[in-house]
């Protein structure tokens, strides 16, 4: 049988064919995200929450009574079911006033709602960050590479139980984009729009309720612009544009104004205001997690948490084994590359300063910063792992570029530099084998431990294979990724149940109190059951509040039932809730009143008090002696009291309800002025006969912050709508 004869060369494929398979490489990495995210959000789409930590104990019970306030009319900024009232906007987590959460809560259902915004963070890191590459790497698949890298770090991926935080966080790469248009762009109009951008994101971080992620944002900021400026040629450098960044920068902070002032008002009234050593600097991040970054398996519960066992979340500083071979590789060919001027300097520089930011306690300069405002007002210095993940990424990102662009040049030489990649395989194997026994920290079972010398092999054969010109490498690579920072974040929130809402419900209803009414309990998720609770979980305290330490003080602010371990009295056989003889009424009217200084133990004090007819109170009240009167409460809504009073003379009202100085109250629509009894809860004097009294929960401090947003937003509009030439002079 003739053979048709070979032809002299293959044909080579048509260009668009060619350019096809070309632009789903460049993809890859953007796909591989989307298919992470997708992993995340399974859960969700099903109707179905994530429980673990902070996210059922505390961010879905304050959402869903956010949700619920705006659906009936209710005031939002005042939980009448935490701390016995609080003031929930001033903490500021739950981001009331800002306007997406607003539309979301508003227009969507809960669960769509709440879902949603849990997974807003990683679509903005990923395109905030693919944009912001843009600017320095023509390459796409590095920028993609770069995106997905800082998307799936640990940190995100562990601290969406703090999803306020990471939303925060996700504004950076957006705000760093901005930063660079306004000091980089010749076009001043582009300059304005870049600068109300700035204005706008700022703005939006502060009203998302997270002040040490917004001051971490700032930082970075703040030396990304110093970066530009310092690499600028001599002569050129735009000193004028830095001047105009920090005055847009100063009017996106007092956009956020309607949210930072309530806040700074709440944090000079709560325990935080003055914190010690040990607060400050508690969440230091222990050396030994450094071998996380090679041996992500490698301890019993994956980190050393040291004296911090309930913060393991904090310090997970697991980047992915192809980051961190990306990372090496893109480290190494630094001179072959073409960088911008001082960008890797700059990423080493980024690197080392939040690794030794985050070791806190142990590194020695947090030590010092912690004395400083605003670093003495926060803890879990481990959370500036986020810089140093942020370099690792870049880093990968850059040896991503050298690794393109071998692509089809297969059995291309590898460089003499490529081998010292192998120390992060070898590294990853000997450490496990190494540490068979340490008697300072517990290590994972022999089988898990070998998971990390897997997935390091696994992706430096792929890097290999990438070096040497192989097409599917790096797409292969990108999945990798994904698939290893998924799991390794999926299984920590699998740890705890996935429930819907009316699940959730009924398992928390098994361990209620037999009959509804307030509880002592700081196990926020009882609101969704409709029980108000005495204690709270939230980052700023009531200095005020002092926990019921007896039956008598549980009485006093209407406490039910006591949780778990009794006050002073014998438990009831086989019971876990112990009912509270005798809680006070919502509303009751008092005849006698005892002067007490305002440094008094009000705990110790309350203990031995005829509640039912004294009340302790700060400034003298001018009270006849007379019988006790009456009173009925009308309406109780959140930020909403009506009582109805009846007295043969003037005595003293009493609410179980928290005292704060926002309450505006009136009687008979005339204004009066609220007294504060017992040390944390609401009063006033009513005169003698019937009487209609109302509190209305107005604080000021949302006032003035308001007045302030308004006019930060109206002089960002004025100053970018201004008429500007095109080009400079």
């Amino acid at each position: 049988m003739p053979v048709a004869p070979a032809s002299p060369s293959a044909p080579e494929p048509p260009p668009a064919q060619s350019s096809v398979r070309s632009r789903w490489l460049e993809r890859a990495p953007l796909l591989a995200a989307a298919a992470a995210l997708l992993a995340i959000a399974w859960p969700m789409l099903h109707g179905r929450f994530y429980l673990i930590n902070d996210l059922g104990g505390q961010n879905l019970p304050y959402a869903h009574f956010y949700y619920q306030c705006l659906h009936h009319g209710d005031n939002f900024l005042w939980c009448p079911t935490s701390y016995n009232g609080y003031y929930l906007h001033g903490e500021g987590q739950v981001g009331m006033l800002h306007p997406l959460h607003l539309l979301l809560y508003r227009l969507l259902p809960f669960t769509l709602a709440f879902n949603f915004f849990c997974l807003l963070p990683y679509p903005l890191l990923l395109f905030g960050w693919y944009r912001l590459l843009g600017r320095y790497l023509d390459s796409r698949e590095a920028r993609g590479f770069g995106a997905l890298a800082m998307m799936l770090p640990s940190f995100f991926l562990l601290h969406l139980i703090h999803t306020n935080m990471i939303t925060v966080l996700a504004h950076l790469p957006w705000l760093l984009w901005c930063v660079d248009l306004l000091l980089r762009e010749p076009d001043p109009r582009r300059r304005r729009r870049a600068g109300f951008g700035l204005v706008l994101l700022t703005g939006s971080q502060l009203l998302l309720g997270h002040p040490q992620a917004v001051w971490m944002s700032c930082l970075a900021e703040g030396a990304y612009a110093l970066l530009v400026v310092g690499a600028s040629p001599a002569g050129t450098r735009p000193w004028r544009q830095l001047i105009a960044l920090g005055l847009w920068k100063a009017l996106g902070l007092a956009t956020g104004a309607v949210q930072l002032l309530p806040t700074l008002a709440m944090l000079a009234d709560s325990k935080r205001h003055v914190v010690d050593e040990a607060f400050r600097l508690s969440g230091s991040l222990h050396p030994a997690n450094l071998l996380q970054l090679w041996a992500p398996y490698l301890f019993k519960h994956r980190v050393v948490t040291g004296a911090y066992p309930s913060l393991p979340h904090e310090f997970g500083l697991y980047s992915g084994m192809g980051i961190a071979v990306l990372a090496v590789w893109g480290a190494l060919r630094y001179r072959r590359l073409r960088y911008p001027r001082g960008l890797l300097p700059a990423i080493l520089l980024a690197g080392f300063a939040g690794l030794w930011l985050m070791l806190g306690a142990y590194g020695g300069l947090y030590t010092g910063l912690s004395l400083l405002p605003p670093f003495s007002l926060t803890r879990v210095p481990a959370r500036f792992m986020v810089f140093f993940q942020l370099a690792v990424g870049l880093l990968a990102a850059c040896g991503v570029v050298d690794l393109a662009s071998r692509r089809g040049r297969a059995g291309a030489a590898l460089p003499r530099v490529f081998w010292w990649t192998l120390a992060v395989p070898v590294l990853s194997l000997l450490t496990p084998l190494l540490l068979t026994r340490w008697p300072a920290w517990p290590l994972a079972a022999l089988p898990l431990r070998l998971v990390g010398p897997l997935l390091a092999i696994s992706a430096w054969g792929l890097v290999y294979l990438a070096a040497r010109g192989h097409r599917l490498a790096l797409a292969l690579l990108a999945l990798h990724i994904a698939c290893d920072m998924t799991g390794y974040g999926m299984t920590f929130y699998y740890r705890a149940p996935v429930a819907t809402l009316a699940e959730f419900r009924d398992s928390l209803a098994r361990s209620a109190p037999p009959i509804p009414g307030r509880i002592r309990s700081a196990y926020a998720p009882f609101q969704l059951l409709g029980l108000p609770l005495t204690e709270g979980c939230a980052a700023l305290e009531p200095r005020r509040h002092q926990p019921p330490a007896s039956y008598n003080a549980a009485s006093l602010v209407g406490t039910h039932w006591v949780g778990q371990t009794p006050l002073d009295r014998l438990p009831a056989p086989g019971s876990t809730w112990f009912p509270v003889p005798d809680p006070m009424p919502r509303a009751r009217l008092v005849t006698q009143t005892q002067l007490v200084p305002r440094d008094s133990d009000m705990s110790t004090l309350i203990s031995t008090l005829d509640i039912a007819h004294t009340a302790l109170v700060y400034l003298p009240l001018a009270l006849p002696p007379s019988a006790p009167g009456s009173a009925n409460c009308t309406v109780d809504r959140p930020g909403y009291i009506d009582v109805t009073t009846s007295a043969p003379a003037a005595q003293l009202l009493v609410l179980t309800e928290s005292y704060h100085p926002g309450w505006r109250l009136s009687i008979d629509g005339a204004p009066a002025a609220s007294v504060c009894v017992y040390g944390n809860q609401l009063g006033c004097v009513v005169p003698g006969g019937t009487h209609a009294v109302r509190f209305r929960f107005a604080p000021a401090d949302l006032r003035h912050g308001a007045i302030v947003s308004a006019a930060a937003l109206l002089l960002a509009c004025l100053w970018r709508l201004w008429p500007t030439p095109r080009a400079e002079p």
